[in-house]
């Protein structure tokens, strides 16, 4: 038999995550957000001087 399929796996609710991991997680996460939103600004750039260097 499989033993993988013997295993439990263990149960992690929601209330067991600390604070700190959270605060981790959503940090992590807004400079996720604040490094893609870098780069569309990056990319934009050029095109914007571009446009303005024409008007």
């Amino acid at each position: 038999m499989n033993h993988a399929m013997n295993q439990e796996e263990p149960d992690v609710s929601v209330s067991t995550v600390s604070g700190i991991a959270r605060f981790r997680r959503k940090t992590a996460r807004l400079c996720a957000t604040c490094a893609m939103g870098a780069w569309v600004v990056l990319g934009a750039v050029p095109f914007l001087i571009m446009l303005i260097e024409l008007i």
